[in-house]
């Protein structure tokens, strides 16, 4: 069975559109510079932020024999043999615990997923992670 995660399209589409109405007030502001600035920087960031979170689609599927990975780099698969550990870490931001998924991979390399990301609580993914037998530390 192959499960898939991704950002909720809703949530990039919102981003996108943000983006254009902070845009268009950019342009409708030319009189105030600084705050043109500012709008235009921010706009421009909601934009390519929403465009990441529509273009790299799905962040991550799981099936019985690997996972794959995609980043704006491209697409990369590992199987169970290859990851060292995944695991769900709560990290305190802004004065609450945030759950992140962490997976240990070859080369040291170290890969970091938020809810954002996966468009669900990294619970239920490291879950389907432990069914399809990638070593889960709880």
């Amino acid at each position: 069975m192959t499960s898939s995660w991704s950002t909720p399209r809703p949530a990039g589409i919102a981003l996108i559109v943000g983006g254009l109405v902070l845009g268009a007030a950019a342009i409708a502001s030319l009189s105030d510079p600084g705050g043109t600035v500012i709008m235009g920087v921010a706009a421009v960031l909601l934009l390519v932020l929403g465009t990441t979170a529509l273009v790299v689609r799905p962040r991550l599927v799981v099936s019985p024999a690997r996972i794959r990975l995609r980043t704006l780099r491209g697409t990369v698969e590992y199987t169970p043999s290859e990851v060292s550990r995944v695991r769900v870490v709560a990290t305190a931001r802004l004065g609450r615990k945030t759950p992140t998924l962490e997976f240990d991979l070859p080369n040291d390399r170290l890969v970091v997923m938020g809810r954002w990301d996966l468009g669900s609580h990294p619970d239920d993914v490291v879950d389907a992670l432990e069914r399809a037998g990638f070593p889960v530390s709880r």
